[in-house]
Parts: C-alpha cells; sequence; structure tokens
C-alpha cells in the first residue's frame, strides 16, 4: 500500500484560500499578515503582494504614507489614509492580455467626507494617475455614471474610450459600515459586474464606448492603491484585495466573498441564500447552517447592529436558547424579550429577540458591559418595552428579568404601572411581587440575584420565581393596565427607577419560570464562556 507523505495529507485539508485560484490570482495584499507590510512608527511604506507575482506596493516619502493600524474597523489590522496617502508599483503586468479582471476589496469609507470622482480604492493605469486607465474601483462614480455610487472604470484596449459604470448601492448612505465588494469586468463581453456584500447591484451593465473582446492590450501597468487622479479621503480603510486574471465563476465568486466575510466579521453582511453566511467550514471556521431559523433572524439583527460578527460560542449559546424553548414549550409565550448581553455593542444589545425594539431612555454606551448587562443609574435610565400592558389577556400573563447586580434602594426592576411588576423592596427586606394587583406579596432574598419573574393562569393567584423557586402568591386579579411595561423602572420611568445591571427580560403569556429560568441561566453562563 502506497501511503502518502505528510505534507500531502495535511495540503489535501487545508482551508480555503485565495490560492486555491492559482495562476488566475493576479495579486493579493493582507493586512492580516504583518509579514506582508514594511511600517515604521505606524506609517507604511510597502505592502506585499502575496500572490507569488512580486507586484508589492511602496512609497518612499513619509508624508504619504498609509497609516497601519491594529485595531482598525472590527478590531482588526487594516491600512488607513490621512488624505493624499498612497502605494503604487511602476511596473506590471496586471489587466494585460487577460480576458478579464475581478478585483475584492475588504474596506471602509468614513463619514463626514467627500468622496469626490476619479479617487480609487484600486487605480490600474499605463502611466501614472494621468495615464490611461485600464480598471479602477470607487465610491463615487466618474463622468457617465451616478454620482455616489459604487462604480468600476476603465477600458479593454488602449485605444478604446475611457467609462464609467455604476452599481444601484448608494455608497453615501453605506459609509461608516465595513464592506466587501467585488468588481468584475468582462472584457470579452464588453461588460461589468458589482456586488456589494454578496448581492449583485450592477448586472451586465454594458460599458459604452467599449470593443469587446477576448483580451486586452497595454503597455507595462502602473498599480496604485488608495490613488487616482484625485486622493481618498482620510479615514478610508483597505485591509484586504484579491485581483484575478478572470471574471470567476458564481462558486468561485462565493468562496472568495466567503472567505473574506469570515476572515473580517463580515459574514452577517451576506444575503440569507449566500452558501457561506452560516456554513464557514471551508475556510477553517464553523458550519452553523443547521441553526434555528428564529435564532439566526435574531443573530443576524444583532450582528447589523454591531457591524461584526459574534463569537460561534455566542451565536450558538442564542441558539441552545431559542432552541431550548421551544423543546420546553415555552417560546411562543415569550412575546418582547431582549437579551441584554452577548452583543458586541449597546445597539446590538437592544435588538429584540422577539417583539418590538425598546426605546432606550439616556443609556449610553459605558453603561453596556458584554458579560453582565445593562446597568440603570437610578434616576433617569430606563427602557420602554413598547408592549402595552393589556396586549395579554388579564388572567394569562407572565414577566421576567435577569438582575445580574441588585439595585441599592427600593427599586423596580420591570413594571408595568404600581399593579404588576418585580421590585426591590427595602420596606419589607425582600423582592416584591405583583401580578395584575396592586396587593401582592413578597420573597427571596432583598438582595438576590438571577432571573426573577411573575406568570399568572388564573384569577386567584400566581406564581413567582425568585432565587430558584418558584412560590404561590394568593392574589385575585382585579387591573388590566394599558400603560407600556418599562425595564428599570416602574411605569414611564417617572418612578422607582433601578441602579440594577440587568442582562434579560421577556413579557408575554404566562409560562413555566422554572424552565425559562433554567434556559436564561443556561444563557449567560455560555455567553460569558464565549466571551474572550
Amino acid at each position: 500500500m502506497k501511503i502518502s507523505p505528510l505534507s500531502t495529507l495535511f495540503a489535501a485539508k487545508a482551508p480555503w484560500n485565495p490560492n486555491f485560484f492559482g495562476s488566475n490570482l493576479a495579486a493579493w495584499y493582507d493586512a492580516a499578515d504583518s509579514r506582508t507590510i514594511t511600517q515604521s512608527g505606524g506609517l507604511v511604506s510597502q505592502w506585499n503582494d502575496k500572490s507569488g507575482n512580486g507586484y508589492h506596493v511602496s512609497n518612499a516619502t513619509a508624508a504619504t504614507q498609509p497609516d497601519y493600524l491594529a485595531t482598525g474597523f472590527n478590531g482588526r489590522p487594516t491600512l488607513q489614509v490621512v488624505g493624499g496617502d498612497f502605494l503604487n508599483r511602476g511596473t506590471t503586468a496586471l489587466g494585460r492580455n487577460v480576458g478579464g479582471i475581478t478585483c475584492a476589496l475588504v474596506g471602509l469609507h468614513p463619514t463626514g467626507q467627500t468622496f469626490t470622482a476619479n479617487a480609487n480604492e484600486i487605480f490600474i493605469s499605463t502611466a501614472g494617475d494621468a495615464g490611461v486607465t485600464r480598471f479602477s474601483t470607487s465610491p463615487n462614480a466618474t463622468a457617465g455614471a451616478t454620482a455616489d455610487r459604487y462604480a468600476i472604470a476603465g477600458r479593454r484596449l488602449d485605444g478604446d474610450s475611457f467609462a464609467s459604470v455604476s452599481s444601484t448601492t448608494d455608497s453615501l448612505a453605506n459609509r461608516g459600515n465595513p464592506w466587501i465588494r467585488v468588481a468584475q469586468r468582462a472584457y470579452s463581453d464588453g461588460v461589468a459586474n458589482h456586488w456589494t456584500n454578496g448581492t449583485q447591484d450592477m448586472t451586465n451593465e454594458v460599458v459604452g464606448t467599449q470593443t469587446a473582446g477576448n483580451t486586452s492590450d497595454t503597455d507595462s501597468l502602473r498599480i496604485s492603491i488608495f490613488s487616482g487622479a484625485n486622493a481618498m479621503p482620510t479615514g478610508t480603510q483597505l485591509s484586504e484585495i484579491v485581483l484575478t486574471h478572470s471574471t470567476m465563476t458564481t462558486a468561485d465568486r462565493q468562496k472568495l466573498e466567503g472567505y473574506l466575510t469570515w476572515k473580517w466579521g463580515l459574514s452577517y453582511a451576506l444575503p440569507n441564500n449566500h452558501p457561506y453566511k452560516w456554513d464557514t467550514s471551508l475556510f477553517g471556521g464553523t458550519d452553523l447552517s443547521g441553526l434555528d431559523a428564529d435564532a439566526k433572524t435574531y443573530i443576524t439583527s444583532v450582528e447589523t447592529a454591531d457591524k461584526q460578527d459574534l463569537e460561534t460560542g455566542v451565536r450558538t449559546a442564542i441558539n441552545a436558547f431559542v432552541v431550548g424553548c421551544k423543546a420546553d414549550g415555552i417560546w411562543n409565550a415569550i412575546e418582547a424579550s431582549a437579551i441584554l448581553a452577548g452583543a458586541r455593542t449597546l445597539a446590538g444589545a437592544l435588538q429584540p429577540l422577539v417583539g418590538t425594539a425598546p426605546t432606550n431612555f439616556n443609556f449610553v454606551s459605558g453603561d453596556y458591559n458584554r458579560a453582565t448587562g445593562l446597568i440603570g443609574n437610578g434616576s433617569t435610565k430606563y427602557l420602554n418595552s413598547n408592549r402595552a400592558g393589556n396586549t395579554e389577556a388579564l388572567n394569562n400573563q407572565h414577566m421576567s428579568v435577569y438582575v445580574g447586580t441588585a439595585a441599592t434602594a427600593t427599586n423596580a426592576y420591570i413594571g408595568l404601572g404600581g399593579d404588576t411588576g418585580i421590585y426591590r423592596n427595602t420596606t419589607f427586606n425582600a423582592i416584591d411581587v405583583r401580578s395584575r394587583n396592586s396587593s401582592g406579596g413578597t420573597t427571596g432574598s432583598i438582595n438576590s440575584i438571577g432571573l426573577m419573574g411573575i406568570s399568572r393562569s388564573n384569577a386567584s393567584n400566581f406564581d413567582a420565581r425568585v432565587d430558584g423557586n418558584t412560590v404561590i402568591i394568593n392574589s385575585a386579579s382585579t387591573t388590566l393596565n394599558t400603560q407600556n411595561t418599562t425595564v428599570f423602572a416602574r411605569e414611564s420611568g417617572t418612578s422607582l427607577l433601578a441602579d440594577a445591571r440587568l442582562a434579560f427580560y421577556s413579557i408575554g403569556e404566562a409560562l413555566d419560570l422554572a424552565l425559562l429560568d433554567t434556559r436564561v441561566t443556561n444563557l449567560m453562563n455560555q455567553i460569558n464562556g464565549a466571551i474572550p
């Protein structure tokens, strides 16, 4: 029996990357590979090409060298310009006698800056910025195309007239958001295509004044990054660039999109039908395509607000919670809820797991901790759930909160007027619980933490859960309040505001509080274990 060498066995299992394009790979610049970057004091003098073709780009003048940021967007390495910075190479065979070019870029355009026409991320030309443009990408189209749209420009033959075509994506509206874009020129058909975050926004756009043909021609070409006839504005970031001498099949393009979005934490931005939105195992990631559909919807909303993917462990923790609640038969009873932990940002934490998003009153990013949740100040900060108290029937209602740090005074953790809620009561030295009646009962320790909940399924009493114990409170239902339930407050932020730290809340129909307690507690533990 012939035994393959170890190198062959390991090579067969190597994760997919742009080297798999083989001879079609024309140039590859990767800010995540510090070995390819020459920098001094944070200024980049050279960015090496990883394709093996040696098309390294450089700039010997410190005043116009891009900045190297070890923690750019999403906390990952990137190159950033201060207006006028660039890198280039004067001699390449890029775009010479090929049937087409595909360029994939990962980057970010800043808000508050003006992007003039002819300010390019990639600029390939015959003789510098004023030469004959072969191929370029830009966030602002040049003459003949729509302004403030991602654009592709250039020509196939040196004798052709210059042409620019634009996508349908509004680059102005997309500024401040990281992206992956794929720009493609098919010389054989005389058309251009463009995809933003895996969604096609330019389809076989006929490049006017271009002569269709199977090859291009030119003398030796120059490539410039961050450069064209006009400079890229300050704050523009580029993290990875892949150029191929091919127009790519759909399968290859999607692999490239999947690889780049997984690598840079942007998988959330891919459309739901993209084959690599949830399955990144081809690139060394994890196959999460089997996650529950409701969990996927929530995860995507959080990641979109965060502008970055969550860790795999946080994703699977959320999925386990949703799947577990469904298995327990309590999922449908949760009608308004937010997980106030796990997300990377406050905006992400305020995305609704179920129902309408809460309205934030006065919380700021510094009040939020991924591991422990959101902390109030006892005076001005609360959430309006936007869930009216009479949405659920008089005798079919629950609400719950997960308390990470107890309040310090008589405060409401969650409330609906004075007749329904969960309060820390210093008079009774216990947790005061009420359901559809201003006279409720008390249970647990005043400094209890963890899940606290109330659930009413009949007219004579209701369940209350504190400290991992469920007790029955004999209190008849009398009042169906029409106000919105508030979190960190008793009602509309006007009384008993809490300075507690909360990590979850839910509102809805009656359910088994012990089952909910187990699921929420496991969720919090798993999130904490997954956060670096």
